[in-house]
């Protein structure tokens, strides 16, 4: 019997709640993408983890936030985008953490408010990451006030431009990146 080890139904029509349940059963997903489409609702909280997925695309839907525990459904992430979703929440949660592998992280147009985490700065708990994007939240405060990567200034460059809201930071890599959309697979 075959798996399940990718889905893509960006511009799918999907209007919809995701089921953390239901996700949760698809433990050979290895990419996801539902970019494009018109599901809201909070993130769900996964009663068991999805360990191979690399790649979570939810750009471009109506997402009200990202709840406490929602990272730590996905240990191997290396690829996490959040673009133009028109929710307002305060702060990133801290469990971004569980997700070491973590190469890119975007979340562009998404209203996040508080303070900066400093966490996306250590090396230790983040050695891969190599983009980081945030730019026009729309936040009461903006998106971050400030921003530090905390690495060394020859590995990383750090831009804060507040007329445009933009944080971005990336980090220079020695290998060159490749993304492919995901397609179905079985």
């Amino acid at each position: 019997m075959g798996r399940v080890t990718a889905i893509n139904a960006s511009r799918g029509g999907l209007v919809a709640i995701l089921n953390g349940t239901d996700l949760s059963k698809l433990a050979f997903l290895s990419d996801l993408d539902l970019s494009f489409n018109e599901l809201d609702d909070d993130l769900p909280v996964l009663p068991a983890p999805l360990p191979r997925l690399l790649s979570l695309d939810l750009r471009s839907n109506s997402f009200y936030s990202i709840p406490d525990g929602f990272f730590a459904g996905f240990p191997a992430l290396q690829t996490f985008a959040f673009d133009d979703n028109a929710m307002l929440i305060k702060d990133i949660p801290n469990d971004v953490v569980t997700c070491s592998n973590l190469r890119s992280f975007t979340a562009n147009n998404a209203s996040i408010y508080g303070t900066f985490p400093d966490y996306f700065g250590n090396a230790t708990l983040f050695p891969r990451l190599e983009r980081l994007s945030l730019a026009r939240g729309t936040g009461s405060r903006g998106p971050y006030a400030t921003a530090s990567t905390g690495r060394a200034a020859s590995s990383t460059s750090t831009s804060v431009a507040s007329e445009t809201s933009t944080v971005e930071a990336r980090v220079a890599s020695t290998a060159a990146s490749t993304c492919s959309s995901p397609t179905w697979k079985a």
